[in-house]
């Protein structure tokens, strides 16, 4: 009886999806990883509590930004969506002092310089609009929220509150028996199983 040791190498493509939804709605009252160079953060009540953001400048674009660690599949597609209020008294298309919009995902502009919705003659003291918008996490898996205003007074400025943003995360899950091996997604792996197979005759 002979006892011959076998090595078997498995080479194999791991595709492991995991929906995964991110939420920040301020209620802790913190603002963590938010910046700005252009104006003011701060918390503020809007029925709930919201991140408000105050420009320093008129007629000039003016951004706040996040960047989330997600973790998410690198490269992926993520969905944000977010409730924003304009406030001031915001004018809309042909007014004279008109006033913009921006949003961008990782630098991908995806609203640029857009007019608010319901903003007319500035009439309009404070103006709700929801946004859901997608675009793509970066090569680490995370995410940059930038908004920006332009605005032709310092006295118009906007609150954000409850960001959503849906992705799919890496999954990691224990090999069975093989111990000590994990497995990240979209990654092609070989494992020496030597020591789990045997031939006998």
């Amino acid at each position: 009886m002979r006892r011959l040791l076998v090595l078997l190498l498995l080479s194999f493509f791991v595709t492991l999806n995991a929906a995964t939804t991110i939420t920040e709605d301020f209620e802790n009252n913190s603002f963590a990883g938010w910046s700005t160079t252009d104006g003011t953060l701060s918390i503020q009540t809007q029925g709930t509590q919201v991140l408000d953001f105050h420009p320093t400048s008129t007629n000039v674009q003016q951004n706040f930004e996040k960047t989330y660690n997600l973790g998410f599949v690198p490269n992926s597609e993520v969905n944000v969506s977010f409730d924003v209020w304009t406030n001031g008294g915001w004018e809309g298309p042909n007014e004279a002092n008109e006033d913009f919009g921006y949003v961008a995902l990782n630098d991908v502009y995806i609203l640029n310089g857009e007019h608010i919705p319901g903003a007319t003659d500035g009439s309009i003291d404070i103006i709700f609009n929801s946004y859901t918008i997608t675009g793509t996490v970066d090569a680490n898996g995370d995410l940059k929220l930038l908004l920006g205003i332009d605005v032709s007074t310092t006295d118009e400025y906007v609150q954000i509150d409850n960001i959503t943003i849906t992705g799919t995360a890496k999954t990691p899950p224990i090999m069975g028996d093989v111990p000590d091996q994990f497995l990240a997604l979209g990654q092609a792996y070989n494992f020496d199983l030597s020591s789990f197979v045997t031939l006998t005759e």
